[in-house]
């Protein structure tokens, strides 16, 4: 059985994001996308939790004597709003940075391409809410409502995937994303996928 598009929690290409071997992205429909890239939503609601080798951390520096950061980026693609926790993206698809199409878009949503990388982010927690009002008490940080298709349920585990650093695409580039301003997003477990340049 092909398992390329349903990778486990204890994957070892996971880690391969923290030496930047490989990038992955998270699929986020419009406007959620955008809620993380300005502050107001500084927690994701998934039913499962983020595999911890995609968590940043901080690390004590012996040479230096200081505490570090090691930020593992995950690059947020936005796709179109629909059909709460239903997703429309094939396991794998075209991705283009939002810079490179939004005036295209604006004038034909049909040459949209289906994902567009809008950002970057990093999570520096991923935890399980154990209860609705845990969970209900968080809506400010996270902006799910109680009556969404995202909101608690007694039938589904709950995980928050706590933000720390993010960054537009507009006001940031890296190197990868200089060279991959049209790429390939393969999916790797539910909402996470790889992107690879063309």
């Amino acid at each position: 059985m092909d398992d390329r598009h349903s990778k486990a929690q204890s994957w070892q290409g996971w880690s391969d994001a923290k030496t930047n071997i490989r990038h992955f992205g998270l699929e986020l429909q419009a406007p959620f996308s955008d809620h993380i890239l300005c502050g107001r939503k500084s927690i994701e609601t998934r039913a499962y939790p983020l595999p911890p080798a995609l968590l940043s951390s901080s690390y004590h520096h012996q040479d230096k004597g200081e505490y570090q950061q090691h930020e593992v980026r995950i690059d947020i693609l936005e796709s179109q709003q629909g059909a709460d926790g239903v997703s429309s993206i094939p396991n794998q698809t075209s991705v283009a940075l939002h810079e490179m199409t939004i005036s295209q878009t604006d004038e034909d949503a049909s040459i949209r391409p289906p994902l567009l990388r809008k950002g970057w982010c990093t999570f520096i927690d991923s935890f399980q809410y154990t209860s609705r009002e845990q969970f209900e008490n968080d809506e400010e940080k996270h902006m799910v409502h109680s009556n969404s298709g995202y909101g608690w349920s007694d039938n589904r585990p709950m995980f928050g995937w706590v933000v720390g650093n993010f960054r537009r695409y507009t006001d940031d580039y890296d190197e990868f994303s200089a060279k991959c301003n049209n790429c390939i997003a393969e999916r790797r477990m539910r909402s996470l996928f790889e992107l690879k340049s063309d």
